[in-house]
């Protein structure tokens, strides 16, 4: 007898677990399918974010080289010995913003090369005021105060650029929800039986390579994807 009832209670429960997991497949690729598609929304989100800033940032390095240019020319017009002196402070303060963009963030370099763009700021800042006091009045002098000024700003506005990132919140929420869906990813091909061990460690490649060129443009000092300094290089040069 023992035997018989055994085999008339395995009977019983077979059915139910085959029906219990036919209906579990179904809700559990359900909340796959919406995970991965609430993380490729934040991976677009992201991504924007990022290439925004990136390109911000390639777009402040132009104008930053742009305004020293300008200073540059402005201060050939200046009276004698005024327009040696800025001359020398312009080289001066090129070499000092290429050591800004080769200088990792929050580095001891990049405190030295903020420092010294600030010291040659106002050392050109005296050479216009001390060129303003001889005349005034003079169109060419007013020009290169004008520039001087503008290069200024340009460093504040640069600085703020390079700490512009996409916010920690987004990030985090990011790694969240990758984390959560390749969990479900996996519980899925374990309730169908099968090991889509190929589909789903491409899949998770894919979306780390992603993530991975996400962070690479939003700090753009470390990695493979760098703002060029090629616009502050041909200035150099020129000068």
């Amino acid at each position: 007898d023992e035997p018989r009832g055994r085999g008339w209670g395995e009977g019983l429960l077979m059915p139910m677990q085959g029906g219990r997991g036919r209906s579990v497949r179904p809700s559990v690729a359900g909340y796959e399918n919406a995970l991965l598609g609430l993380l490729s929304l934040m991976i677009g989100f992201t991504f924007s974010l990022a290439l925004n800033r990136f390109e911000q940032r390639k777009a402040v390095v132009l104008s930053d080289a742009n305004a020293i240019g300008t200073v540059a020319l402005r201060a050939r017009l200046l009276p004698e010995p005024h327009a040696a002196q800025a001359a020398r402070l312009v080289r001066e303060y090129t070499d000092a913003r290429l050591a800004l963009g080769a200088a990792p963030y929050a580095s001891p370099e990049r405190k030295r090369a903020i420092d010294t763009s600030l010291r040659l700021q106002d050392s050109l800042w005296r050479e216009a005021v001390a060129a303003t006091a001889l005349d005034a009045r003079s169109v060419p002098i007013g020009l290169f105060t004008d520039a001087t000024n503008h290069l200024i700003d340009m460093h504040e506005t640069r600085v703020t650029a390079d700490r512009n990132h996409v916010p920690e919140a987004a990030l985090l929420l990011l790694y969240g929800i990758a984390t959560v869906a390749m969990g479900f990813a996996g519980y899925t091909s374990a309730l169908a039986g099968t090991r889509n061990r190929v589909p789903v460690t491409i899949m998770a490649l894919t979306i780390v390579t992603v993530i991975t060129l996400v962070m690479d443009l939003d700090r753009p000092r470390r990695g493979f994807v760098t703002v060029s300094q090629q616009p502050m290089v041909d200035l150099r040069a020129g000068l």
